[in-house]
C-alpha cells in the first residue's frame, strides 16, 4: 500500500517537476561557479570539497564535482537500496553537466568579490531556495548526503549529525587553506542556506496549532468559537498527576489571533495549560 502511494506521488506532474528540478540544478551550478569558486567559499557538501581538493591538487573543479557525484552514486548502488540509487542518477548526470556549462560565467557577469559578506548572503539565500525547491518537488540533490545515509543505515548515527561532521571538516579544511576568515564566511552561508531550505520546504507559518487543558472547557470553547470564530476539537484525555478525566481543546487559528486567544485564556482560567506550535499547513475539517 505504502509503495503504491509513493509511486502515485512521484508520478504526479512528473514533467513539470523534472523541469523545475533541472532549473534548480542549473541555478545551483551558476551559484557554484559565480560565487563559491571565485570567493573560495567552502560551505560543506560536494562543492566545498571540490574547492578544497582543487586548492591541494590543482585539478579542475568541474571535473572534481563530477568525480564526487559519480563516486557517491557508486557507493549508493553498493550500500543503499536500488530505488534510492536510481533517484540519484538524474542529479549525478545533470548537475556536473551544468557545472561545466556555466564554468565561464565569471567572464560574462561582473561581480565585486571584495564584498564577500554580501556574496555569502546572496549565495546562501539562492542556494537554500534551490535546495528547498528540489526537496519540495520530491527529488534529492545528491552529493555527500549519500555517505550520511550509508552511515545511518549501518551504524544508526543520525544523518543530520553525519552531515554536520562532514561539513565541519570541509569548512575547517577551507579555513586551513584559505584563512580563518573563510570559516566565518562558510558558517554564514551554511546558516542562511539551511534557513532558506526550511522556509521554502515548510513555508512561513501563518497559523498556530493550539492545545489547551482547562477546567473551564465550555467557556474557552465558547470564546474560541463565538468570539474568534474558529473551530475547536475536543480530545478526551486523562491528566498524569491527578488522573482526572478531561478534554484537550485543539484549534488551528491565524497567527494574528494568537495573542488575543492567549490573553483570553488567561482571563478565563489562569491555571489553563496551553501549548502552541507553528502550523505550516492547515486545511480541511468538519
Amino acid at each position: 500500500m505504502h509503495s503504491a502511494v509513493i509511486k502515485k506521488i512521484r508520478e504526479k506532474n512528473l514533467f513539470f517537476r523534472f523541469s523545475i528540478f533541472c532549473l534548480a540544478l542549473y541555478v545551483e551550478a551558476i551559484i557554484f561557479n559565480l560565487f563559491y569558486v571565485p570567493a573560495s567559499i567552502t560551505a560543506g557538501g560536494a562543492s566545498g570539497l571540490s574547492i578544497v581538493i582543487h586548492q591541494i591538487t590543482g585539478l579542475d573543479q568541474g571535473n572534481l564535482v563530477t568525480l564526487i557525484y559519480v563516486s557517491t552514486l557508486i557507493l549508493s548502488f553498493i550500500f543503499l537500496d536500488l530505488e534510492k540509487s536510481i533517484s540519484l542518477i538524474l542529479c549525478t548526470i545533470i548537475y556536473p553537466i551544468f557545472v561545466k556549462m556555466t564554468g565561464n560565467i565569471i567572464n560574462i557577469v561582473e561581480i565585486d568579490y571584495s564584498d564577500i559578506t554580501t556574496i555569502c548572503i546572496v549565495s546562501g539565500f539562492l542556494n537554500g531556495a534551490m535546495n528547498g525547491i528540489i526537496y519540495r518537488i520530491g527529488f534529492n540533490p545528491g552529493g555527500l548526503s549519500v555517505i550520511a545515509q550509508i552511515i545511518y543505515k549501518y551504524f544508526k548515527i543520525s544523518i543530520s549529525k553525519v552531515n554536520l561532521v562532514m561539513s565541519s571538516v570541509i569548512v575547517l579544511m577551507g579555513g586551513y587553506y584559505f584563512g580563518v576568515n573563510h570559516i566565518l564566511y562558510a558558517i554564514i552561508v551554511m546558516y542562511i542556506t539551511a534557513f532558506m531550505t526550511d522556509r521554502v520546504l515548510l513555508g512561513i507559518s501563518r497559523n498556530k496549532h493550539i492545545y489547551i487543558v482547562t477546567s473551564e472547557e465550555e467557556k474557552i470553547h465558547e470564546f474560541i468559537t463565538q468570539y474568534l470564530k474558529h473551530g475547536v476539537t475536543k480530545i478526551a484525555c486523562e491528566t498524569g498527576f491527578a488522573g482526572q478525566k478531561k478534554y484537550v481543546l485543539m484549534s488551528s487559528i491565524p497567527t494574528r489571533d494568537y495573542t488575543v486567544l492567549k490573553e483570553g485564556i488567561k482571563v478565563i482560567d489562569q491555571n489553563a495549560f496551553l501549548v502552541a506550535t507553528d502550523a505550516y499547513q492547515s486545511h480541511g475539517g468538519m
